[in-house]
C-alpha cells in the first residue's frame, strides 16, 4: 500500500470506518458472556449486574458512524469512470476525468474541451459533444449530448441508470459474498453436529458427566445445534439487510432531510411507550432510526456540515437530548441490548439510540481534522487500511472467534464460562480480549481472500505486458477490472472503492495505486497516455 498520502482518498473518513468496525467487535467481546452451566447455554451480560457500568457502553456503540459513512461515500457525486461513463461519454471524455481527479476543476473543464476538439477534427455523423460529459459545476449533465447534426441523442439517462445499476450491483455483491462463506461453514458445522448426534444418539442436552473426547465432541455437537450460538453468530447479519436496503434506496436518500426519519422514529416510540400501541409498530424504527445517520451522511457529503457550529450542535444536542430521555423518559442507559431488560434501546432503535447516534456523527466532524493529521504518518495509516481491507471478515466473523474459544476451552473459566457477577468478572474478560483476537486473525487468514473477487481473466501477476499496443490494456486491467473488485478496502464495508471516487477513473494513474496492489509501476503508462491530451491545451499538465 501506498505509504504517503493520497490527494484523492479522504483518508481521516476511512479511519472513522476502522473505529467503527473496532467499537463494534470490543464492545461485543466485552459485555457477552456465553454462560455453560449443566444442560444451558445462554448469553448474559455484565452490564445487568454492574448496572453502573452502563455509560461504558456509549463508547463502543458505533453503528451510527457506520451508516455516517455509509451514507457520505453512497450519495456523494463521482466525477470519474462511475460518473462520465454512465453519461455515455467517449473514452477521451473518461480520461479527461481522471485528469479531474489529480487537478482542479479548471483543469478538467478544459481537459473535456481538448477531448472535444480532438473529437471533431475527426467528425462523423455519431460524434457526440461533450455535454453528455459535466457541466462547469462539476455535476453530471444528465441531458445528453447532441451529434453534429444536432440531434439529442438521450444516451446520457440511459447510461446513469445503468451506471446505477450496475454500482448497486457491484455493491450488493460485495456486502453479501462474504456472508456466503459465513453461512457456508456454519450449515456445514451444524449438519456435521447433526449427522454426529444421530449416529451416536448423543443426548440433546449439555452433559458434564460425559468425559474423554467422545463426551467432548457430544458437548460441541450440542451447543454448535443451540438456538444461542446460531443466533450470536447471525447477529452481525441485521446490520448487512439495513445497511442494503438504505443502500439501495440511494436516490431517496440524497433527497430525504434527516429530520423527516427523526420524526417517524419520534412518533413510532410515542404510539409505543405513550399510546399503547402495540409492541410490532417499533420495528418501523430499523429502518427509519438508522436512516436519520445515513441522511447526514448524505447531507454531509453535499458540504452542508463545513462550519465546526453544525458539528457543536449535533454533537451537545444529540448527547444532551440523549441524557434527557434516559434520566426523565425511562430509556434504558445502556446503549446496547441487555438480556433481561425490558427495554432496549437497539432491538428495535428507540429514540434515545437516534439521538446518540446524531451525537456520535457530531463528533466524528469535530474529530476529522485530528484524523486527517494522524492519517498523514505512515503506521496509523496502515493499521487503518489493513482494517478496512478486511473489515467483512472482521465483522461477520469477531462472533464466532469468541463461541471458538468458550466452547473449545474446557469449563468453567472465569470471564469465559461464568455468569458475569460484578468487576471481578469484566477484569477475567479484559485478559481474554487478546486470545479472541488471536482467533480472529486466524479466521482472517482463511476467509478474506473471499472479500476480493478475481476478476475474470485478469492476468497473473508475473504476465509481461511490454508491447506498446498493449499499454491501453493494461490500463484497462488496471483502472477498470481490477479496481471495480474491493482492492482497497472500503468497499469490503459497503461504502465506495478507498473511500473517494478515484477508483473509477482508471485507478491506476493516481498515487494511490503504488499500494502493491497491481503489480506494475506506478500508472506511468496511464500518465503517458494523457501527456498528449494534456500538451494540445496551454495550462494542463498530466
Amino acid at each position: 500500500m501506498s505509504s504517503g498520502p493520497s490527494a484523492e482518498r479522504d483518508r481521516a473518513v476511512d479511519a472513522l470506518r476502522a473505529i467503527a468496525i473496532c467499537g463494534v467487535v470490543l464492545g461485543h467481546w466485552l459485555v457477552t458472556a456465553v454462560v455453560v452451566s449443566g444442560d444451558t447455554i445462554r448469553v448474559a451480560s455484565p452490564l445487568r449486574a454492574v448496572p453502573w457500568l452502563a455509560p461504558a457502553s456509549w463508547l463502543f456503540q458505533t453503528l451510527a458512524l457506520f451508516f455516517f459513512v455509509g451514507g457520505l461515500v453512497a450519495t456523494r457525486p463521482r466525477p470519474g469512470k462511475a460518473g462520465l461513463a454512465a453519461t455515455g461519454a467517449r473514452p477521451e471524455v473518461r480520461q479527461a476525468g481522471a485528469v479531474a481527479n489529480r487537478g482542479s476543476r479548471d483543469v478538467a473543464i478544459g481537459a473535456l474541451k481538448v477531448a472535444d476538439g480532438a473529437a471533431g477534427d475527426q467528425g462523423g455523423p455519431g460524434d457526440q459533444s461533450g455535454r453528455s460529459g459535466r457541466d462547469d459545476r462539476g455535476g453530471r449533465n444528465e441531458r445528453g449530448g447532441r451529434d453534429d447534426r444536432g440531434g439529442e441523442n438521450g444516451r446520457g439517462r440511459q447510461g446513469a441508470r445503468r451506471g446505477y445499476g450496475r454500482w448497486l450491483t457491484g455493491r450488493l455483491e460485495r456486502l453479501f459474498r462474504p456472508v456466503l462463506v459465513l453461512v457456508a461453514v456454519w450449515s456445514g458445522l451444524v449438519i456435521a453436529a447433526t449427522v454426529w448426534t444421530y449416529v451416536t444418539a448423543a443426548s440433546p442436552s449439555v452433559d458434564d458427566s460425559a468425559s474423554g473426547w467422545a463426551g467432548f465432541v457430544d458437548h460441541l455437537a450440542v451447543a454448535v445445534r443451540s438456538h444461542t450460538v446460531l443466533k450470536l453468530v447471525a447477529s452481525p447479519l441485521w446490520f448487512l439487510l439495513v445497511f442494503a436496503a438504505l443502500t439501495m434506496a440511494r436516490p431517496l436518500v440524497a433527497r430525504l432531510h434527516p429530520g423527516w426519519p427523526l420524526a417517524v422514529v419520534a412518533a413510532v416510540d410515542l404510539g409505543r411507550f405513550g399510546l399503547g400501541a402495540p409492541a410490532w409498530i417499533g420495528w418501523v424504527n430499523l429502518a427509519a432510526g438508522w436512516l436519520v445517520p445515513f441522511c447526514l451522511g448524505a447531507a454531509w457529503s453535499k458540504g452542508r456540515f463545513r462550519a465546526r457550529g453544525s458539528a457543536w450542535f449535533m454533537l451537545l444536542g444529540g448527547a444532551g437530548a440523549t441524557v434527557v430521555l434516559t434520566r426523565w423518559f425511562g430509556y434504558p442507559v445502556s446503549m446496547v441490548g441487555v438480556p433481561g431488560q425490558g427495554i432496549s434501546n437497539l432491538n428495535p432503535p428507540t429514540l434515545a439510540a437516534v439521538t446518540f447516534g446524531i451525537a456520535q456523527c457530531g463528533a466524528a466532524l469535530l474529530l476529522m481534522p485530528v484524523l486527517h493529521r494522524l492519517m498523514r504518518r505512515d503506521r496509523p495509516w496502515r493499521m487503518v487500511t489493513a482494517v478496512n481491507l478486511s473489515a467483512m471478515t472482521i465483522f461477520l466473523w469477531h462472533q464466532t472467534s469468541l463461541l471458538a474459544v468458550t466452547l473449545l476451552t474446557p469449563a468453567p473459566l472465569s470471564g469465559l464460562h461464568t455468569a458475569p457477577e460484578g468487576p471481578s468478572w469484566l477484569f477475567a474478560r479484559l485478559l481474554w480480549l487478546p486470545v479472541f483476537a488471536v482467533v480472529l486473525s486466524g479466521c482472517w487468514v482463511l476467509f478474506r481472500r473471499h472479500e476480493r473477487r478475481r476478476p475474470a481473466g485478469r492476468p497473473a501477476r508475473d504476465t509481461p505486458i511490454d508491447a506498446p499496443s498493449d499499454r491501453r490494456a493494461r490500463n484497462k486491467h488496471r483502472g477498470e477490472e481490477h479496481c471495480s473488485e474491493d482492492h482497497c478496502g472500503d468497499d469490503h464495508c459497503g461504502d465506495d472503492h478507498c473511500g473517494n471516487d478515484h477508483c473509477g477513473d482508471d485507478h491506476c494513474g493516481n498515487d494511490h495505486c503504488g499500494d502493491d496492489q497491481c503489480g506494475d509501476e506506478r500508472g506511468s503508462g496511464h500518465a503517458k497516455e494523457l501527456r498528449p491530451l494534456a500538451d494540445a491545451s496551454p495550462g494542463i499538465r498530466p
